[in-house]
């Protein structure tokens, strides 16, 4: 490392000072054009509806470059909004180096701290605590993983492990500011315990009532083809095509009752899983060379597929289930039972993936965990690893001290 943590943060934190500056200024004038435009707009608008100047339709110009400024006005502020989470993460660290973190932290609420012996002692929870030193971790999950290692004593070969995970990590600044910035977004964006219960709750369909079901909804909706082909190209009696929906109709009363529960509870899940899918994406994009973090970034591609692949599939499925909500394709939707053919697909992801999102959530909490200590050690490079040994209790060590105390 050529330069010290503290100089390398502070010069991140003046280039973000001034890029900022700079995004704050080009946001002030894309306000004030777009206040400009709008009110040419609703003049030349009001004008020309008494005095007939010229076609309306040039109106659309204005609204067209109206919707561009709105667009790139959005740009700016998620800019804008990355700058400041870069920001704070740079100055959080520099605050702990300076030994100014007991000024910004938090009050976690994570339930009460079982079987550690020297908890209190140690001051390792409570406000002005060694877990508030180290937190870093944006999500209830990644704190809760936190916690829970600060109260284990885990085998020789699990610390070793870990100290390789975050040796590796501890000059990735990068990787762990990209953490940061996702965890960020999604903690006020995202409920996992909503999620998680979404998943936990009982399907009213099995596996194999799943396919049959299918099959059924796939019957219908090619006889209901042919009894349209039949009436309106070869002029036939719409015998077939009545029958067919009179089935239909049968079946959409049996099967929406046990789909119901699933429509009704869906939204809020996708919005999750969309959420911690860029998260889950900077974690199968990066490769490691540990073998405790490769475990972890193993247990995202475990089960069906890739995380962020099969919560793409998931999500698409939403957006086909969403289109008979059209009213142009609504007619089309219910004839052909689009709603049934889709909701049994949703029904089966979440039967196949259920176990796999419980994975996903956990080694998202691995990850900022693990992050949480290699921020401290990139913070304080001369502090030591120990160093585990077997055989009979032995305690070595010179100048040892608490990181709490300087």
């Amino acid at each position: 490392m050529n330069q010290s943590p503290k100089n390398i943060y502070k010069g991140h934190i003046s280039r973000l000072e001034l890029e900022l500056d700079k995004l704050d200024k080009c946001s002030n004038q894309l306000s004030s054009i777009r206040g400009i435009s709008f009110f040419i707009a609703l003049t030349l608008g009001s004008f020309n509806h008494y005095q007939n100047w010229f076609s309306p339709w040039w109106l659309a110009l204005f609204v067209l470059f109206f919707s561009i400024l709105v667009l790139l006005h959005q740009i700016v502020a998620n800019r804008q909004h990355k700058a400041r989470l870069k920001q704070s993460f740079f100055q959080q660290g520099l605050d702990r180096i300076n030994g100014d973190w007991k000024k910004n932290q938090i009050e976690h609420n994570l339930g009460p701290v079982r079987n550690h012996l020297f908890a209190h002692d140690l001051e390792i929870f409570g406000r002005d605590s060694l877990f508030n030193l180290l937190c870093t971790a944006e999500t209830q999950t990644g704190k809760a993983q936190l916690q829970k290692w600060l109260c284990q004593t885990p085998f020789k070969d699990l610390i070793e492990s870990r100290q390789a995970g975050i040796k590796e990590l501890t000059d990735q600044v990068d990787f762990r500011l990209n953490l940061y910035i996702e965890a960020a977004k999604l903690k006020d964006k995202s409920h996992s315990e909503r999620l998680l219960s979404w998943v936990q709750s009982p399907s009213n369909i099995s596996k194999s009532q799943s396919l049959k079901y299918q099959l059924i909804s796939w019957i219908l909706s090619i006889s209901m083809g042919i009894g349209i082909f039949l009436w309106s190209y070869l002029n036939q009696p719409p015998i077939v095509f009545f029958c067919v929906l009179l089935s239909e109709l049968i079946f959409y009363n049996f099967i929406n009752k046990k789909l119901a529960p699933l429509f009704a509870n869906m939204e809020s899940p996708n919005k999750e899983l969309n959420f911690i899918s860029k998260l889950l994406k900077i974690l199968e994009e990066k490769s490691f060379s540990s073998i405790f973090l490769q475990d972890l970034r193993k247990d995202l591609k475990k089960g069906s597929g890739i995380a962020s692949k099969e919560i793409n599939k998931f999500d698409k499925l939403i957006q086909r289930l969403d289109m008979q909500r059209n009213q142009l394709f609504a007619i089309f939707a219910y004839l052909f039972m689009w709603s049934v053919h889709y909701g049994l697909k949703i029904e089966r992801w979440k039967s196949n993936h259920g176990e796999d999102i419980r994975l996903w959530i956990k080694t998202i909490g691995e990850f900022e965990a693990i992050s949480c200590v290699a921020n401290y050690a990139f913070e304080h490079p001369t502090d030591v690893y120990p160093t585990i040994k077997t055989g009979p209790a032995l305690f070595h060590g010179e100048e040892l001290g608490h990181p709490l105390m300087s």
